[in-house]
């Protein structure tokens, strides 16, 4: 992780991620530490920032790209702590950082929280961007598991009416009634001292033989190194990735294509 996204590594008191998502000119990347383990008992995905994003990626490219702010990314976030065990599933345990600054800090009113859009300072300010991811994950979560389930309904009727193309504020009215409504219910849950979420029980009896697979070769894995640098900025390791994949094989096509986004970048 250090050689492919050495920024994080750079200043002291970094956090050292154990995974990273950027998007590129011509994909999304997302790199994650293969070696990280965590105890069986935490309820805390290490891969939150890969969950997240990938989600995210999911709800706007394939269920719908005008999901309102607060909905998409309060997904993105429950289901980012997302717990693979053996023979069950856990969704939505706890993020502690978003406890702590739901607890320790002013939160917006939910009127203003769903009138956030990507031109809001909320959005585009990296601080208040936290505070907000927060409180659009306390939201949703509530909705999911709070009051033992009963607003799930109202979630998918919202999901519903805006996939066929109502207006947010029309389809949160619908669903939901008054937003301001939930402002108590809410507090009480982000301040419950037991925390509810999900469990699922499944078979994973997988026959991993089934994967299709293929090696890569050392070509190409240094050019798609290289794009990747490219989309985190990195143009001098980028440059030397293109020369290293070149010398492995100068017929490599993968090399052209970083080197086209390099210079696109350029």
């Amino acid at each position: 992780m250090r050689a492919i996204a050495p920024q994080f590594w750079e200043g002291k008191g970094d956090v050292r991620p154990a995974s990273v998502s950027v998007g590129g000119l011509d994909q999304n990347y997302i790199a994650i530490r293969a070696d990280v383990r965590n105890d069986e008992n935490s309820t805390l995905n290490p891969y939150t920032t890969a969950y997240f994003s990938y989600v995210g990626l999911v709800l706007q490219s394939a269920v719908d790209p005008n999901l309102p702010l607060w909905f998409s990314r309060g997904i993105s976030g429950v289901l980012s702590n997302t717990i693979v065990r053996n023979d069950f599933i856990l969704i939505g345990p706890p993020i502690p950082w978003h406890m702590q600054r739901l607890r320790s800090r002013a939160r917006m009113p939910l009127s203003d929280l769903i009138a956030v859009t990507r031109s809001s300072p909320e959005y585009a300010d990296a601080d208040r961007l936290l505070g907000f991811d927060a409180q659009s994950w306390a939201l949703i979560h509530y909705l999911m598991f709070g009051d033992e389930g009963v607003h799930r309904r109202q979630m998918d009727q919202f999901a519903t009416l805006i996939h066929q193309g109502a207006d947010p504020a029309v389809a949160l009215k619908e669903a939901f009634g008054r937003i301001q409504d939930l402002e108590a219910p809410l507090v009480g849950h982000i301040n419950k001292s037991i925390f509810p979420f999900g469990k699922i029980g499944v078979d994973m009896n997988i026959n991993r033989e089934s994967f299709e697979r293929r090696m890569v070769s050392a070509s190409e894995a240094a050019a798609t190194r290289a794009s990747f640098h490219i989309a985190m900025g990195r143009t001098a390791e980028a440059r030397a990735l293109i020369n290293e994949a070149r010398k492995a094989d100068p017929n490599e096509a993968e090399s052209d294509v970083a080197e086209g986004l390099l210079l696109d970048r350029d």
